[in-house]
């Protein structure tokens, strides 16, 4: 749907970028992210420190993250063409 939406605010015979971070496992439970969230988790201790965030908002956290498999990418591009 994201891309057959996206399709339709691209003029005719234009083109599209999309900057994914993905995975090369196709195993979903692979570590292969956790660069990205060991920065994350770094800039956040460096917040609280700082008194910029209370600790205690640090557990209502919530961010979703999926990085794809090339092959997951695929797939959805072929199917919403």
């Amino acid at each position: 749907m994201f891309l057959r939406s996206r399709s339709e605010e691209v003029v005719p015979n234009g083109c599209a970028v999309l900057i994914l971070h993905g995975r090369q496992s196709p195993d979903p439970s692979s570590k292969e992210c956790c660069t990205t969230w060991g920065l994350i988790a770094g800039a956040i201790a460096a917040l609280i420190s700082e008194g910029l965030i209370e600790e205690e908002k640090l557990d209502s956290f919530n961010v979703p993250y999926y990085t794809p498999s090339a092959k997951e990418v695929q797939d959805v591009v072929e199917r919403e063409g």
